[in-house]
Parts: structure tokens; C-alpha cells; sequence
């Protein structure tokens, strides 16, 4: 097939003027016709010249990636007037259809839609509308200040947000909260931590924060006991949000000052603003008000960077870990930073520190079985290992680990850390993973451990050919008969069900593998076999034998 790629707009470059008149003559006599449209990009045309005749362009993007035709002309020169007709006729229904689609959008709208009516008012007949209909729905003029608050400054612009919010929760009456209450409120705050996110991501750090700062302001005001689980969420996406303005470096006198207003709200109560959790819960569960106090006046002396230090805060807790009581405490804290990779690993290095090795065993276990992800799960078993003292239990982890996720570094660490060991658990491993029919992970043992012929037996059994191709390397030249005519099996069932272009294209990738892992005598073996056999198909022919 004719690989030359090149934009169709622009296809009258890429033909000579004899065959570009030809093509048009042809089209304009009506002897081409579309036969197949667009599968996967493949465009088939018929036409009835001389012969009759097929042509095939394979079309994506508005990039032609070939283009063959059965004629004498194009296997001479690889191109001809009858793939030059079939792009004018392609081009010309690409027009027809663009054309027709202008014409919908041009007809008269049948309602009154609200894009069409706003075209036709004036702005001054919009700015009346709404100065007269503000008056009238509260909602409506409390929704408009809420979505352009951010053009105008007022004496205390930090407080803006907090006031805009606080008249919301007056319209909606949320001296007493159920259910449809704070399920409405909270779609409301919603929209204010969208309107923050779009004001970041055009630069207006302050006003973003401003959002943010007025939301925190007014939750701060009422006691949590008052909300629902609902608005609790709302609040954790808060301090979410707040993580950018804690770690990101924007501008140094900015953050100086972003910080400064979360630490006026920090000294009203003692609550400390986190970017996943409201902390202060967790310290208001320790001693005395003076304790508190000193625990956050010590952070608070830590951030002068802009940093919250969490770590401090884990090294705090872990001063009192004498009774079940805090270390339930800690528990929560390591459930809710589960998805924080870098605090989560802070918090068990800070635990394994203070030797508090089965609270690290313990931690790491259930973040294990439960992992939020696979570094959560990575993170995991590397302080499970640094907590456990018995090399057997070690070498029962790396076991385990290597079953559930398939990490063959892990095999192969294991492998070099405890030698002798090791090979007392190689026999069970390729059990499990034959009753998992976990064939790649199999394949890797055996290659490791030197098994050439339960790999050759393992390979035998599979019908996939490109799990053969992927484990031949260790099985060559001293297995080539069995490795021949095993690929030779393979592809002949695979040609004897699949046809067309993308069959030669897989047949090609198969042939490119074989020749760059170096096995060249069972590719040219290969291809002889399927040439004989299939020498009806021209173009696999002619494939195969450019390779």
C-alpha cells in the first residue's frame, strides 16, 4: 500500500497536472462512486472505467496516509487518475455537507431563545431589565453581586465574600438547617469555589483567595454542630483548595499576606486551616486550653516559610500516645491523609523515629490492604518491611507484593536480598501464580530462575502470539525449530481470519520484532511459509517481501 502522506486540501500538489485533468474528466463523467464511508478512516470507491475497479485512502485528521488502487497505472508508478478522481469526489461531499450545514444555521429561529433575544436588546434595555427586576427577586440581585463581585473593591475586600454569603444564609433562613437547606446552600458554595478556581487560572491570586477567605470566615462563625455532612464536604474542598496558596510560591508579599488573615482566624479560636482536614478537631482532643494554645502559637512559628508543617503536628500527637484514646486519634489522621503521598510518608518516618514500630506495622497494614492508589500501596510495604525485625516475615511480604501487584523488582530485590532464603518460597510462588493464570508474571520467574523448559512449555500452551514473541529471547537459538513453528502456527491462524490493511500491518509489526531481536532465520522461514500459502493476496505479498 502507498504510504505518502499529505494534507487532502492541498492533494493537487502532490500530482501531476496530466493526472489531476484525467481524475476531473472522470468525475465530471460520472464514473466514480463512494462505496464505503469512513470506517476507521477508510474511505473505498468504485470505478467503472475500462475495468472495474476499487480504490481504498485510508483518511485522518484531513491527512491522506495512503492511497492504493488496482490499476496497472498505480503498481507501474504508484499513482493514477483514478486516486485523483476519488479525492475531487471526497472533497466535493465534504463540501456539499459543510455547505448544508450553513444553510440550518442560517434558517430563521423558530422560538424566542435567549442568545437570539440578548442579540437583539440594547445595553441600556438590558441595564434597565435588570436594576428594575434586582429590586424585585432578591435571589436574583444577591446571584448577580455573588458572579461579578470580583470587579469591584470595597474598603474591607477580604470581607465581601463573607458578607455576600452571610445575606444568602438570611434569604434562605439558616438559623435552623435540614437537609434541602444544606443541600441548596452547598450548591451555592459550590459555585463560589468554582468562581475561585476560574479567578486562579487567570492569574488573580488575591481574589481567589478572597473566596476562599470568605468562606472559611463564615463557617468559622457558626459552630460545625450546625451542618450537615453535606456542608462538611464543602468544607474539606476548601481547605483542598487552600493547599495552592499554602505551597505555591506566587509572590512573596502575597503569601505573607494570605497567611496573616488564616492566622486571624486561627487566634480567635485555636482552629488551625488545613489543606485536607480541620486539624484543630484533632487538637482540641488533647489536655487543657493552654495546650492548645501552645501547640498552634509552635506551628504558627514553624509557617513563617508559608508551610504548614504537618509533621510537627504528628510529633505532637505522638508526646501522648499513653492511651488508646489518642491513638485512635492518630489512626483518623493517617485514614484522612491516605491520599496525601508526601504527609503520609512524613507521618510514618516521624513514627518509625520515635520506635513506635507496631503503630508503624499496624498503619501501614491497613494503608496496604486499602490503598488509595499504587504509590499508596508502594509507600506502604517499604515501611512494612522497615518495621518488621524477622526476615521471614520480610520475605513473606515481598512475596505477597509481588503476587498482588506484579512488581518484578520487587522479585528481583527479594531474589538478591535473601538468596538462600528465597529459594524455599520459589516453588509456592509459581503455584499461586498457575492458579492465577498469571502467564507474563510466570514467564519472569521462570526466566529468572533459569527454567528453559517450563518457560518452553509455558510458551507451547499460549495462542498468543505476541506473548511468544515477548518470551522467545531466553529460548533462542536453542529452541528454534519449536519457536519456528510455533509463530508459523500463529499466523497462519491469524491470516486465515483477518484481511485487509490492518492484517498486513500486524503481520509487518511480527516480522519487525523477529528481525530486531535477531532471530532472522525464523522470520525468513516465516515469511516463505506465509508467502506460498497466501500468494493470492497481492499486497501482503508485496509487504512481506519489502521487508
Amino acid at each position: 500500500m502507498n504510504r505518502k502522506t499529505f494534507p487532502i486540501e492541498s492533494y493537487f500538489l502532490y500530482f501531476p497536472d496530466k493526472l489531476l485533468d484525467l481524475g476531473q474528466e472522470m468525475l465530471d463523467a460520472g464514473k466514480v462512486s463512494h462505496k464505503v464511508e469512513n470506517i476507521d478512516g477508510l474511505h473505498i470507491f468504485q470505478i467503472k472505467d475500462d475495468l472495474d475497479l476499487e480504490v481504498e485512502i485510508l483518511l485522518r485528521r484531513k491527512t491522506v496516509h495512503s492511497c492504493t488502487c488496482e490499476c496497472q497505472t498505480f503498481l507501474d508508478s504508484q499513482t493514477c487518475q483514478h486516486i485523483v478522481a476519488s479525492i475531487k469526489l471526497l472533497l466535493k461531499k465534504r463540501e456539499e455537507q459543510r455547505d448544508q450545514t450553513k444553510r440550518k444555521k442560517s434558517e430563521a429561529p423558530k422560538n424566542v431563545g435567549l442568545k437570539h433575544l440578548l442579540s437583539e436588546i440594547s445595553d441600556q434595555e438590558l441595564r434597565t431589565f435588570v436594576m428594575h427586576f434586582g429590586r424585585s427577586s432578591p435571589e436574583f440581585s444577591l446571584a448577580l453581586r455573588t458572579q461579578f463581585a470580583d470587579r469591584v473593591v470595597t474598603a474591607d475586600n477580604h470581607l465581601k465574600y463573607y458578607q455576600l454569603i452571610r445575606k444568602y444564609a438570611i434569604l434562605m433562613g439558616m438559623r435552623s438547617v435540614n437537609i434541602t437547606k444544606a443541600k441548596k446552600f452547598a450548591r451555592y458554595t459550590d459555585d463560589l469555589l468554582l468562581k475561585s478556581d476560574d479567578l486562579l487560572s487567570t492569574g488573580d491570586f488575591r481574589e481567589a483567595f478572597h473566596v476562599l477567605y470568605g468562606l472559611l470566615y463564615y463557617f468559622n462563625s457558626r459552630s460545625l454542630a450546625d451542618f450537615d455532612r453535606v456542608l462538611r464536604e464543602t468544607l474539606l474542598s476548601i481547605y483542598r483548595r487552600l493547599d495552592l496558596f499554602f505551597r505555591k510560591d506566587f509572590a512573596p508579599a502575597l503569601r505573607h499576606e494570605l497567611l496573616n488573615l488564616l492566622w486571624k482566624l486561627t487566634e480567635e479560636d485555636y482552629r488551625l486551616h488545613d489543606s485536607t482536614q480541620n486539624l484543630y478537631h484533632i487538637v482540641y482532643t488533647y489536655g487543657n486550653s493552654e495546650y492548645r494554645k501552645n501547640c498552634l502559637l509552635s506551628l504558627k512559628e514553624r509557617t513563617k516559610d508559608g508551610t504548614v508543617d504537618i509533621t510537627s503536628l504528628v510529633c505532637y500527637l505522638h508526646l501522648l500516645l499513653s492511651d488508646n484514646k489518642n491513638k485512635n486519634q492518630v489512626r483518623d489522621l493517617f485514614h484522612q491523609r491516605r491520599y496525601r503521598l508526601d504527609e503520609l510518608t512524613a507521618m510514618l518516618q516521624t513514627t518509625l523515629d520515635l520506635n513506635h514500630h507496631d503503630l508503624v506495622f499496624t498503619r501501614a497494614t491497613e494503608l496496604y490492604e486499602n490503598p488509595y492508589s499504587p504509590e499508596v500501596r508502594r509507600v506502604a510495604f517499604r515501611f512494612l518491611i522497615k518495621a518488621l525485625a524477622d526476615s521471614n516475615q520480610q520475605i513473606s511480604w515481598y512475596s505477597r507484593y509481588f503476587l498482588d501487584d506484579g512488581r518484578k523488582e520487587i522479585y528481583l530485590e527479594a531474589k538478591e536480598r535473601f538468596p538462600q532464603k528465597w529459594k524455599t518460597v520459589i516453588n509456592d510462588l509459581i503455584l499461586q501464580l498457575s492458579n492465577q493464570k498469571a502467564n507474563d508474571l510466570l514467564a519472569f520467574v521462570y526466566t529468572s530462575e533459569g527454567k528453559e523448559q517450563n518457560l518452553l512449555q509455558l510458551v507451547q500452551q499460549s495462542e498468543s502470539i505476541d506473548f511468544i514473541l515477548q518470551h522467545s529471547s531466553p529460548l533462542y537459538p536453542a529452541h528454534k525449530a519449536e519457536l519456528t513453528q510455533m509463530i508459523e502456527r500463529e499466523l497462519l491462524r491469524y491470516l486465515e481470519s483477518h484481511v485487509g490493511f490492518h492484517s498486513i500491518s500486524f503481520v509487518e509489526n511480527v516480522f519487525q520484532t523477529l528481525y530486531r531481536t535477531g532471530m532472522t532465520d525464523i522470520a525468513e522461514n516465516c515469511r516463505t511459509v506465509i508467502i506460498k500459502r497466501f500468494g493470492d493476496r497481492m499486497f501482503l505479498g508485496k509487504s512481506l517481501k519489502s521487508l
